[in-house]
């Protein structure tokens, strides 16, 4: 089922087509989007000798109007304080 198409779809029938919004979704976007940033945060944290240039790299493709950024809030639990809100915040890419 393809959501945005509202649609079952056989795989044979789109494989090898033109038609990449089956398998490029918003959400596949999105996915990658957040994995990408949580790499970068993580090599950051560790202090990695590549991470100034993926950043950098990552930074210079990205486009604030064609792609603003986002924020995702969760709820995190800490023994001293209980339950705290956190916002992790996306940059465009």
């Amino acid at each position: 089922f393809v959501p945005h198409l509202r649609k079952y779809v056989q795989r044979e029938s789109v494989l090898g087509k033109g038609d990449g919004s089956i398998a490029w979704s918003d959400r596949t976007r999105t996915y990658f989007r957040r994995r990408i940033w949580r790499h970068l945060r993580r090599t950051g944290q560790l202090g990695g000798p590549c991470y100034v240039t993926l950043a950098a790299a990552c930074l210079a493709h990205a486009d604030e109007a064609a792609d603003p950024p986002f924020a995702k809030s969760q709820w995190v639990w800490n023994a001293d304080a209980g339950s705290t809100m956190q916002q992790i915040h996306f940059p465009a890419m």
